[in-house]
């Protein structure tokens, strides 16, 4: 469930609570309405979040495919990393790492990474995952944010709205995925 459904069932809602004067709910479920709408994700964006859920996506798999007791997530991600290093034979820097030089996923980075081989099978094997990924992190997020919901109405103070991780909106899902699969098209590997 995401805040706007972006149908009825939203404003179908809002008159039921009307019809029981459940006024403070309805605004702020209007001003989560509106926060949502107005969700306008940068290309940037889309991929950082979709090259993050895969790589996690990835580490998870080499984690599992060597024994999970015994490989933690960071060895993963090394066996992993050493793994493509040696199939394209450069040194690739994570972005977003702290002695990394890489600070965005621009398209360099991208080349590099969809150079190798064993990347793009692993993304194509997430690309096959990613609808749940995002189901996921929408219900990590709802969860959140109730429970802050649930905290205010508790404590009975006036709402702050400092909410900055709302559920992403169907548009938005929606160029996440379309983005997800363009990002193949930096492979030189023949799109199946």
């Amino acid at each position: 469930m995401m805040i706007i459904n972006e149908d009825e069932s939203f404003h179908n809602m809002i008159t039921k609570l009307k019809s029981s004067n459940q006024i403070a709910l309805i605004k702020l479920l209007e001003v989560l309405a509106q926060k949502q709408k107005c969700q306008q994700k940068s290309r940037e964006e889309l991929v950082k979040f979709c090259l993050r859920k895969a790589l996690k996506f990835i580490f998870q798999r080499i984690q599992e495919k060597y024994d999970k007791t015994k490989t933690n997530l960071k060895t993963a991600q090394k066996i992993f990393m050493s793994m493509v290093e040696k199939e394209i034979k450069t040194t690739i820097m994570l972005p977003f790492r702290k002695n990394s030089k890489n600070k965005t996923m621009n398209s360099d980075f991208l080349k590099q990474i969809f150079s190798s081989q064993t990347f793009v099978n692993y993304y194509r094997e997430f690309l096959s995952c990613l609808e749940q990924e995002i189901q996921k992190d929408s219900k990590k997020k709802i969860a959140s944010l109730c429970n802050k919901i649930m905290n205010h109405i508790h404590d009975e103070k006036k709402f702050e709205f400092d909410v900055k991780r709302l559920p992403w909106s169907h548009s938005n899902v929606e160029k996440v995925k379309q983005a997800a699969q363009e990002m193949l098209l930096y492979s030189n590997f023949e799109i199946k």
